[in-house]
C-alpha cells in the first residue's frame, strides 16, 4: 500500500512503520530499512533499539558505526538514545572491547552528562564483569545517581558473588534516605541468603514488613529462600502461613525445596499434598527437588510416591531431567546421572528398571532441550 501511494518516500510514515515492526520482526524491519535512501536519526535509533532486544544484538554496533560515518558527514548528530541502545546491544552480546570504544565516543561527544547514558554504561560494565570500572563510574555519578544506578551496581556485585558489597551498598542507600524498589529488596535478600547471616536476614524481614513489601509474592519467595539457606525452617514456614496473598506455584516450590534440602522430606511431601488441595498442580521443578532429596537420603517410600505421581501426570521425563546437576554435561553423561538417581541409589533395582529403560529409549533430540 505504501509503495502504491508513494508513502515510502515520506519519512514520517516510514518511521512509524519501522517503529511498529522492529520489535516484532527485526529481519523484516532491516529489509525495510535497507530500502530507505536517506534514513534519519529517528530511523537509525529505531533499528538500534530493535537490535538491542532482538536475537541479533551484535548487529547493533555495526549499525552504530554506520551512523558515526554519517555523523562525520554532518548528515545528522547522534543523541543520547543512540548510545543507550548500542550499549544495551554490547551488554547483551558481551562485546567488551566494542563497549569500551562506545564509552570513548560518549566521553568525546559529551554525552556522559546524560544520566541514562551513564546508567547504560554502568549496566554494560556490570554485565561484562568489569566491576572495578563499574564502581568507578558509580562514584563519578555523585549526586546524579538515581535508584537505577544503585540497583545496577548492586546487581553487578551480586553476579560477581561480592555479597558483602551488596549489603554495604544497600545500607548506604538506606542511610541516604532514598526509597527502595522491589529490585533493590530482591537483590539484598539474595545476597544475605548467601552470606548465611541470620540476624541480618531477620532485620531485612522486619524492614520489608515495615515498608509494606510482604504483599509481593517475589519478596515473600525471596524471604523464604533466604531463611531456608539459613536453615531457619520455622521462620520460612511462618511467613508462608501468614501471608495474605494468593500463593502461586513458585512460592510452593520454594518452600517444598527448603524442606527437601534440609532433610524434612515427610513435611515436604505433606506440602505437596496441600498444594494439590489448594488447586495448584506441582510441576517438574517441584518434583525434581523432591526426587533429588529422596535419592540423596535413600527415602524410598517418599520417592516411590513422587515417582508414581509424576508418571501419572506424565511428567517423569521432565522431573528426572531436572535432577541433572550441570546443564553443559554431555547427553550420555546426563543419562547416566539420571539413571543413578532415585530408585537406583536406593538400591531398588527392580522398581527403577522402567525408569532406566525409558531413559535409554529417550531420543537425544528430546533430551537436549531439557538440559539447556
Amino acid at each position: 500500500m505504501m509503495l502504491k501511494t508513494g508513502l515510502d518516500n515520506i519519512p514520517f510514515p516510514l518511521s512509524k512503520l519501522l517503529a511498529q515492526v522492529c520489535m516484532q520482526d527485526i529481519r523484516y524491519a532491516a529489509d525495510v530499512f535497507e530500502q530507505i535512501k536517506s534514513p534519519n536519526l529517528y530511523m537509525f535509533n529505531t533499528m538500534l533499539r530493535g537490535y538491542s532486544v532482538s536475537n541479533d544484538p551484535q548487529k547493533g554496533p555495526a549499525l552504530f558505526n554506520c551512523m558515526r560515518a554519517q555523523n562525520h558527514r554532518q548528515e545528522f548528530l547522534l543523541d543520547q538514545f543512540t548510545f543507550v541502545s548500542v550499549l544495551k546491544s554490547c551488554s547483551r552480546s558481551l562485546e567488551v572491547w566494542t563497549g569500551l570504544g562506545v564509552h570513548t565516543v560518549v566521553l568525546k561527544s559529551g554525552f556522559d552528562l546524560f544520566l541514562n547514558v551513564k546508567n547504560a554504561l554502568l549496566h554494560f560494565y556490570c554485565v561484562c564483569g568489569r566491576i572495578p570500572e563499574a564502581h568507578q563510574l558509580f562514584d563519578e555519578l555523585g549526586a546524579m545517581r538515581d535508584l537505577v544506578s544503585w540497583n545496577t551496581l548492586m546487581g553487578g556485585y551480586l553476579c560477581a558473588s561480592q555479597y558483602d558489597l551488596v549489603v554495604n551498598l544497600f545500607k548506604k542507600l538506606h542511610r541516604d534516605g532514598s526509597a527502595i524498589s522491589l529490585t533493590t529488596a530482591l537483590g539484598v535478600l539474595s545476597a544475605v541468603g548467601e552470606l548465611r547471616d541470620v540476624s541480618l536476614g531477620e532485620c531485612l524481614h522486619m524492614f520489608c514488613l515495615k515498608v509494606g513489601l510482604l504483599s509481593n509474592l517475589n519478596i515473600v519467595t525471596a524471604l523464604i529462600s533466604m531463611y531456608g539457606k539459613h536453615c531457619c525452617i520455622y521462620s520460612a514456614r511462618r511467613i508462608f502461613d501468614e501471608i495474605d496473598v494468593k500463593k502461586d506455584v513458585v512460592l510452593w516450590n520454594c518452600l517444598i525445596d527448603v524442606y527437601a534440602k534440609t532433610g524434612f522430606l515427610e513435611e515436604a511431601l505433606e506440602l505437596l499434598i496441600l498444594m494439590k488441595h489448594d488447586g495448584l498442580h506441582p510441576n517438574s521443578s517441584t518434583l525434581a527437588g523432591l526426587l533429588s532429596a529422596c535419592s540423596a537420603s535413600g527415602a524410598l517410600a517418599i520417592g516411590r510416591y513422587v515417582h508414581d505421581y509424576v508418571e501419572e501426570q506424565q511428567l517423569v521425563t521432565y522431573a528426572v531431567a531436572g535432577m541433572v546437576p550441570h546443564h553443559t554435561c554431555p547427553l550420555e553423561t546426563a543419562k547416566q546421572l539420571m539413571k543413578e538417581a532415585d530408585y537406583v541409589q536406593c538400591a531398588k533395582k527392580e522398581a527403577g528398571r522402567s525408569t532406566i529403560e525409558s531413559l535409554n529409549n529417550m531420543n537425544d533430540d528430546l533430551l537436549s532441550p531439557l538440559l539447556l
